[in-house]
């Protein structure tokens, strides 16, 4: 779209691209994410709109983390894993230590803000390589800090927590079947 996304407009285009695939009368509602526009674009057409289980599943976890101490553990945890992407001695370092510890060679995984799932993925990968992570930040004499104890059982809690959100998530991401089907497959198991 070339214009503003202003709800009238994504209005205009939904009309426009039913309308070009012949499916006007075929439409009863529309999926989408939790976009204050969007869902007023789609009630403007007349349809029913659903929301997207996986966009509100990102909102709801993304909001619990402001709504824990959870965000400053994230913040420590972000800053490890920016330090050793900024640093390529301290990215080779890593490498080395964990050859030396006989462990594989895995890089640190840097969270993205449109992806909850992504933090889940940083702290996994934290927790995999925490004993050369604090060797090799211990070996460069603490140029960042390293997590405590607690802070680590924490992280394990924390992962623990988001696993069944993560396979939720990954299964509402499926690409080789339409996910709505999963809910009447629930629903035929329960009747």
């Amino acid at each position: 779209m070339n214009e503003r996304h202003t709800a009238i407009n994504l209005r205009n285009v939904l009309i426009d691209s039913v309308t070009d695939w012949n499916i006007s009368q075929k439409i009863c509602a529309v999926a989408s994410d939790n976009a204050a526009n969007v869902i007023a674009a789609i009630r403007l057409t007349g349809w029913q709109s659903i929301p997207c289980l996986a966009h509100t599943l990102h909102l709801i976890i993304c909001d619990s983390f402001k709504e824990s101490n959870v965000d400053v553990l994230r913040d420590k945890c972000r800053s490890i894993v920016e330090y050793f992407h900024r640093s390529i001695v301290a990215a080779n370092k890593l490498k080395e230590v964990q050859t030396t510890m006989n462990k594989p060679q895995l890089k640190l995984k840097m969270e993205v803000q449109t992806r909850w799932n992504s933090t889940f993925h940083m702290i996994q990968r934290l927790i995999e390589v925490q004993e050369p992570l604090e060797a090799t930040i211990g070996v460069l004499h603490n140029p960042i800090s390293i997590l405590a104890a607690n802070e680590w059982e924490v992280l394990n809690e924390i992962s623990q927590l988001l696993k069944p959100f993560e396979d939720l998530t990954m299964e509402m991401s499926a690409e080789q079947y339409v996910t709505v089907s999963k809910i009447q497959a629930v629903y035929l198991l329960k009747n």
